[in-house]
């Protein structure tokens, strides 16, 4: 399972996500939350399918939306 699909289904919390380094980067690879916040990819809704489900849905939803905790 893709680390964006599991915090979207519920089974990856969105700290561990966030947490997450690059797995072949040397020493000092910024965190997935930090690299998010570089490209101005964290938004305003919940990376969850609970708040904002898919289905019936036709508009693009990110597939890694974050929103703060």
């Amino acid at each position: 399972m893709a680390v964006s699909s599991g915090v979207w289904a519920g089974a990856v919390p969105l700290q561990t996500a966030w947490d997450l380094r690059e797995f072949l980067a040397k020493n000092g690879a910024p965190k997935s939350m930090e690299e998010l916040d570089r490209i101005g990819y964290c938004g305003d809704h919940k990376a969850s399918y609970k708040s904002n489900p898919l289905l019936g849905t036709t508009a693009a939803i990110p597939i890694c939306g974050c929103l703060r905790a």
